[in-house]
């Protein structure tokens, strides 16, 4: 596994048993901090005892069976992340790394009918971009090359960014509907 943390080795399972699993498997219950005022008195209420996945990405996809494809065949070797739901045929998919989700897909219509945007264009004008995934990696050029045989679009071969940190080095890609990707080691 390239790049996955120590302590995501641990082997997971897949379909229905395992997500049943998952669902009763113990979570990470997000303390309470000691209130300062009357609202934080309330924040703190009503936030124990809640059983949280740590933070991560749903990815809306226009091309769902193409980005199925990328992550299906990248996520695993790169952050050892195991399917735990979905396939190719949409609408939604995720990876888990050990009882936590990693990455999920969903079909970019289906949210916009849940959010009421499905007016709006789907693509906006070409900008700078504003957010991308970022993965810590032992081999930032065998994480390159692997998501450029999957399909992913070359942004900026492996190199060394001392800028950035001493002993940092990066490359990045674009995932099939053009999301960056950084691979980075140090």
């Amino acid at each position: 596994m390239m790049g996955a943390h120590p302590s995501m080795h641990a082997p997971a399972e897949h379909g229905p048993t395992a997500a049943a699993a998952r669902t009763a498997a113990p979570r990470v219950t997000a303390p309470a901090a000691p209130p300062a005022t009357a609202t934080a008195t309330a924040t703190a209420t009503a936030t124990e005892g809640i059983s949280v996945d740590a933070l991560h990405p749903r990815l809306l996809t226009a091309d769902f069976a193409a980005a199925f494809r990328f992550y299906d065949a990248v996520l695993p070797p790169l952050i050892g992340a195991v399917r735990s739901s979905g396939d190719a045929a949409g609408p939604y998919a995720s990876w888990d790394v050990g009882d936590q989700g990693a990455v999920m897909l969903l079909d970019r219509a289906a949210m916009a009918a849940v959010a009421g945007t499905r007016a709006l264009p789907a693509q906006a004008p070409p900008a700078q971009d504003t957010a991308m995934l970022v993965s810590r990696v032992t081999d930032v050029a065998e994480a390159y090359e692997l998501c450029l045989r999957h399909g992913a679009a070359p942004v900026a071969p492996p190199a060394a960014r001392p800028e950035w940190g001493p002993t940092l080095r990066t490359a990045h890609v674009r995932d099939p509907e053009g999301r960056l990707l950084e691979f980075q080691s140090y």
